[in-house]
C-alpha cells in the first residue's frame, strides 16, 4: 500500500474515530490502495463487489440509475467517507452505485477482512452502528425534505448541508463547499430538474447567498438566507 501521508483521515468516519492508535495502525497495516479517475466506478448493481473502501482525496456521488436513464443522486461523499461497509455486513449485492465526481484516491479491504475487523475491534463495531444510524436519519431528512418544501428549499438545505458537513472556510469569507457539483447533480440530489435548479443557483447568486467558482465549487456566503428557505 502507498503510505497514508494522514492516518488521521480515517478518524473522520464513526466506524474508526473510537479507535486507539495501535488499533488504528493494524487497520491501516490492512488497507490498500486505488485510484478512480472522475466518472469511474467504485461500486455499483453492474459492478459488485464484497469491498469496503475509504475516501482519501477526491469526492464521490451515490446513485440510483432510473428506468429512463437519469439518476437519482442518494448522497455525495468527502474525504473521510466509508462506503460498501452495508453490503460487507449483510452480504446483499449493492442497491446503489457509487462513481467519483472527480480523481479520487481511496483506501479499501475486501469483506473479509472488514467482517474480521469488526469481530476483532469492538470500538469498530459500535462505530459502525453509529454510522448505519447517521445513514438512516439522514435517509429521514432527504424524505422529509422533498416532501416537504420546494425547489428552493431543497436546494438551500442541499448545499447547507454540503457545507456544514466538508465546507472550507474562505480567507474573503463564506464557507467552501470543495465537491465539484453541477447543476444536473444538484438537480439529481433534489429531485428537481436541470433547468429548475439553475434559475434557483442563479437567483442565490444575484442575492449573494451563494457564489460560484470556475472549477465547479460551489460557497455559501449567507447561511442565515438558505437556513429561512429550509422551514
Amino acid at each position: 500500500m502507498a503510505a497514508l501521508t494522514d492516518p488521521g483521515i480515517l478518524l473522520r468516519s464513526p466506524v474508526f474515530a473510537g479507535l486507539s492508535p495501535a488499533e488504528l495502525e493494524a487497520v491501516v497495516e490492512r488497507l490498500r490502495e486505488r485510484l478512480v479517475p472522475v466518472g469511474g466506478d467504485v461500486v455499483g448493481q453492474e459492478r459488485p463487489g464484497d469491498e469496503v473502501f475509504v475516501l482519501v482525496e477526491g469526492s464521490l456521488k451515490v446513485y440510483r440509475r432510473q428506468e429512463d436513464g437519469s439518476e437519482v443522486i442518494l448522497r455525495v461523499l468527502g474525504p473521510g467517507e466509508i462506503v460498501g461497509e452495508l453490503s460487507a455486513t449483510d452480504r446483499i449485492e449493492p442497491w446503489a452505485s457509487v462513481a467519483a465526481l472527480e480523481d479520487s484516491r481511496l483506501l479499501w479491504l475486501d469483506g473479509d477482512g472488514f467482517r474480521r475487523l469488526i469481530e476483532e475491534i469492538p470500538a469498530a463495531r459500535a462505530g459502525l452502528i453509529d454510522l448505519l444510524c447517521r445513514r438512516v436519519r439522514v435517509a429521514d431528512e432527504r424524505v422529509s425534505s422533498l416532501a416537504a418544501l420546494n425547489v428552493e428549499g431543497r436546494v438551500a438545505c442541499t448545499l447547507l448541508g454540503l457545507a456544514r458537513r466538508y465546507g472550507e472556510a474562505k480567507p474573503t469569507g463564506g464557507t467552501r463547499i470543495p465537491i465539484p457539483l453541477t447543476q444536473a447533480d444538484v438537480a439529481a440530489m433534489t429531485g428537481a430538474s436541470r433547468v429548475r435548479v439553475n434559475q434557483v443557483i442563479s437567483k442565490f447568486r444575484s442575492h449573494g447567498w451563494v457564489t460560484l467558482d470556475g472549477r465547479r465549487r460551489l460557497s455559501v456566503q449567507d447561511p442565515d438566507a438558505l437556513e429561512a428557505r429550509c422551514r
